[in-house]
C-alpha cells in the first residue's frame, strides 16, 4: 500500500473517534460548509465519502447521469410507506406501533404482517381496512 492509501485509511479511521462537535468541523474543513445534520452516523458517513472522493475521485458525469437514471426508475406506490417508519394507533386506551418493512409488509410485537389489514384485524379482531384504521391516506 502506497503512502495515500496509507493517509486515507487513518483520515476515515479517525472519524470512529470523532465526537458530534469534532465532526462538525472536520465537515466544514472538508466540505466548506456547515453540515445540515446533527446526526453522528450520517456525518461519519458524508465526511468519508467526501474525504475518498477528493482523494481518488469521483464519478463521472455520465457515472451520475446513470445514477439518476437508474434512481428515477425505482417505483413506489403512493401509499407505500417507507421500510422503517413507525406508525402508531391508539385503540382502547392501548398505543400500538407498527414498523413498516420492505414489500408493505409491516412488524408489530416481535411479529410479521403481511399487511396494514391483516395486522389491523389482529388488533381489533375484526376486518378493518389497515390504511383506515391507521388513518394514513392517499399521501403517506
Amino acid at each position: 500500500m502506497d503512502e495515500p492509501d496509507l493517509d486515507l485509511l487513518r483520515q476515515i479511521d479517525e472519524l470512529q473517534r470523532m465526537d458530534l462537535e469534532a465532526l462538525k468541523r472536520r465537515y466544514r474543513e472538508v466540505v466548506g460548509e456547515a453540515p445540515r445534520t446533527n446526526s453522528v452516523p450520517v456525518l461519519r458517513t458524508a465526511l468519508a465519502w467526501r474525504i475518498q472522493e477528493k482523494a481518488l475521485g469521483g464519478f463521472t458525469e455520465a457515472e451520475n447521469k446513470q445514477l439518476e437514471k437508474a434512481a428515477g426508475t425505482v417505483k413506489r406506490k403512493r401509499t407505500e410507506l417507507l421500510p422503517g417508519t413507525r406508525i402508531v394507533r391508539t385503540w382502547h386506551g392501548k398505543d400500538y406501533v407498527a414498523v413498516a418493512r420492505d414489500g408493505g409488509a409491516f412488524e408489530f410485537d416481535g411479529r410479521v404482517f403481511s399487511s396494514l389489514t391483516a395486522l389491523a384485524t389482529h388488533i381489533t379482531g375484526a376486518r378493518w381496512n389497515g390504511k383506515a384504521f391507521f388513518g394514513i391516506g392517499a399521501t403517506a
